[in-house]
């Protein structure tokens, strides 16, 4: 990531580095959340969705009110992709149950 970064950006993006790639992770996640969302979506399930990302954006906001002051930059990527693990946990977890009641072995 170093070298993509200072390729495209002066030296003194190279700070942002470490968070970066946590961030990444973070975002692989989302993109695997997003997926099973639209599992949900197209089985009529539209609550779960909502519930899941309102549960989300709760823990997110308190991860980064307790991880920024400290941890800065971060602190704010470590609360994102913490979040974002919940997220496809409980999209997980949910997609999951609902095979279960359809009497679907995985």
């Amino acid at each position: 990531p170093g070298l993509v970064i200072s390729t495209f950006f002066p030296p003194e993006y190279l700070v942002a580095v470490p968070a970066f790639m946590i961030a990444s992770v973070g975002s692989l996640m989302l993109a695997v959340t997003h997926i099973l969302f639209n599992l949900m979506w197209s089985q009529r399930d539209e609550g779960a969705p909502f519930a899941i990302i309102a549960a989300g954006l709760v823990l997110n906001a308190v991860l980064l009110y307790l991880f920024v002051p400290s941890l800065q930059l971060i602190g704010a990527a470590a609360a994102t992709t913490v979040a974002s693990f919940a997220l496809l946990a409980l999209s997980s977890a949910r997609v999951y149950m609902k095979v279960r009641e359809a009497g679907l072995k995985i």
